[in-house]
């Protein structure tokens, strides 16, 4: 990706998330680095998403550094993004895209991160006790006021779409025939 298919937010979060990686003297940059690039990156609203959940930069740090450690500090990482970072990015990318945006902002990092299960960063999430779905409603609201399927404004379970028929052609029906129609009629 670009760095201009990026708000000047996302920017921000993906350079300072290297930036920690090199101070952390890792030599990657990974979820866990997005994670603390996206609390670094001023006001926006995924940062704010995150505080409100109770996560600070500072404890995800104390984190990191308890599950991964140390290494010497000063060199920028020389491995690059990780696999699962470059696939959260494209995740985010998805997220924009589907959003109808034009730009990819920090709130789609951060749902880039949250549909990464395995990665650092929900590992140090889960352990600082967020409940992410949560975290991802939230999100999905800030970012465009976007109601999650599953529930209503009230938070109640939103009732499933009625079924329609699938539209038929002649064509279709001429060189087709559909296995629903003959389950529903006993003729399987």
């Amino acid at each position: 990706m670009r760095a201009n298919q990026f708000t000047p937010l996302a920017q921000t979060a993906l350079r300072l998330a290297q930036e920690t990686a090199g101070e952390l003297g890792h030599s990657y940059v990974g979820s866990e680095h997005l994670l603390l690039g996206i609390l670094g990156s001023g006001d926006s609203g995924a940062r704010r998403c995150l505080t409100e959940q109770g996560i600070s930069a500072e404890q995800v740090k104390k984190s990191l550094v308890d599950l991964v450690g140390r290494g010497l500090s000063g060199l920028p990482p020389s491995q690059g993004l990780t696999p699962r970072a470059r696939r959260i990015i494209e995740l985010a990318a998805g997220e924009c895209a589907q959003s109808g945006g034009s730009s990819v902002s920090t709130e789609h990092l951060l749902l880039g991160i949250l549909r990464e299960n395995g990665c650092m960063a929900m590992r140090i999430m889960t352990s600082l006790g967020i409940n992410t779905d949560r975290l991802r409603t939230a999100v999905l609201q800030r970012a465009g006021g976007v109601q999650p399927r599953f529930t209503m404004r009230d938070g109640t379970p939103r009732p499933a779409p009625a079924r329609e028929e699938p539209v038929r052609s002649k064509v279709l029906d001429q060189f087709t025939r559909s296995l629903n129609s003959l389950a529903r009629e006993g003729k399987l």
